[in-house]
């Protein structure tokens, strides 16, 4: 009984425990959404609210940069020294500000390269808002300092808001755009109260940083920017293609099997986030035997997690879609839920590689690595989807995916098992 509350009250534990939670949230939340959507509005308006989304995502890929990664790192590393935590702090949202804006001036850009069928303005601007608040969250900063408890606890109550305006307010709507509306609202509300809880307990000044300090960041997170706007190259650029080659209905089908698939990931990023500051400090103050023997005593676990989730979601996947989507959508499931299937496969082979990457890339700061091993796979990946996507459309798209993530296996193994012999 001693030994298992030792064991919870281990850092690692606590803090993959309250991350896990918040993900979790955020995970479960979009789901309950994804079928509400396509019984409110249809899988038509559905499939358009995800494609402005992927299409808008590499605008947030620039505001969001690579903080929500290198981020906790920084800060982690300079715990204990609260002038360079708020250096760091100032630069990051001075950074995020100041390509906020211009996102949103490109977004105004946007009707000159869309023509109407594809270019909603109120439903981008609305969705463009939401996800910009978002990354303004800075929960980054307390996985940073490892408290990820203040994060859980924002972002549970930011959740209660949405649902709760989503029942009393979207679900009376005709219109998508009510979604992203009411998830913009929810996120001033978590964005003031995460600020105001950052400043009351931390010793953090926030002024506009200067060049120096800003370039500094930028720099020391441009691989893992990289890393992100790959894959959104993969992620959006799936869904772009789609949209350009296929229906509304099928675009709607496969927004809602990589949204999904995309949930299913998040549900398992929380370990894999907490459990890198974890390895940063392993490969710092430990030998690389030491650090390895860390990674495999974790990963053996993830694994077992990610192979029993993905089989489950197998089995069980078409009860789902029976029991929460209506009868119009489960009528038509069959004719694209092939590439749903492709999906799940692609989903684990991609949990696998992020973890192993996450941990002895970039916790070891072999970024440029990480960065070489994913430039091939979406090399792979975007010559496929112009073979593949005009051919058989969704299913080529999730089959396009599914290889370029098998190379990236190949590679990441490869690395594991030459770097552990050594």
């Amino acid at each position: 009984m001693i030994g298992v509350t030792k064991y919870f009250k281990s850092s690692l534990i606590q803090n993959t425990f309250f991350l896990f939670i918040n993900k979790g949230v955020n995970a479960v939340v979009p789901i309950i959404l994804i079928p509400l959507c396509n019984n409110f509005f249809g899988v038509e308006q559905y499939g358009n609210l995800i494609f402005a989304q992927a299409t808008l995502g590499l605008l947030i890929v620039f505001a969001d940069y690579s903080f929500s990664v290198s981020a906790p790192r920084d800060i982690s590393a300079n715990a204990h020294d609260f002038k360079k935590v708020s250096t760091i702090f100032s630069s990051i949202y001075s950074i995020k500000i100041i390509f906020g804006i211009l996102g949103f001036l490109i977004l105004l850009l946007f009707p000159l390269f869309f023509n109407n069928s594809h270019f909603n303005l109120q439903l981008f601007t609305y969705v463009y808002l939401a996800l910009l608040l978002q990354s303004f969250l800075p929960f980054w900063f307390f996985q940073g300092v490892k408290k990820n408890h203040l994060i859980t606890s924002i972002n549970l109550l930011s959740k209660v808001v949405f649902i709760s305006l989503i029942f009393l307010i979207a679900i009376k709507q005709k219109e998508i755009y009510w979604i992203p509306l009411i998830e913009f609202s929810a996120y001033v509300f978590a964005l003031i109260l995460s600020l105001f809880v950052l400043f009351k307990n931390f010793d953090i000044r926030f002024q506009f940083a200067g060049i120096a300090s800003m370039f500094k960041q930028l720099k020391g997170g441009w691989s893992i920017f990289i890393i992100i706007l790959l894959y959104w190259m993969i992620n959006g650029g799936s869904i772009m293609l789609v949209k350009s080659f296929s229906t509304d209905e099928e675009l709607g089908y496969f927004s809602v099997f990589s949204r999904v698939g995309y949930y299913l990931f998040a549900i398992f990023q929380p370990i894999i986030f907490s459990v890198v500051p974890f390895m940063t400090e392993k490969f710092v103050k430990s030998t690389k035997k030491e650090a390895y023997q860390y990674f495999n005593k974790i990963f053996k676990y993830f694994l077992l997690g990610a192979s029993f989730i993905t089989l489950v979601l197998i089995f069980v996947s078409d009860l789902i879609f029976k029991h929460f989507f209506n009868q119009i959508f489960y009528q038509k499931l069959s004719n694209y839920n092939s590439a749903f299937y492709i999906l799940l496969i692609w989903i684990f082979f991609l949990l696998v590689n992020n973890f192993m990457a996450m941990q002895l890339l970039i916790a070891s700061s072999k970024d440029k690595l990480f960065r070489l091993f994913l430039s091939l796979n979406a090399v792979l990946v975007t010559i496929l989807f112009f073979i593949l996507i005009p051919i058989y459309k969704s299913q080529g798209a999730a089959i396009s995916m599914l290889c370029g993530e098998l190379l990236f296996f190949l590679l990441i193994m490869g690395f594991y098992i030459k770097d552990q012999k050594n």
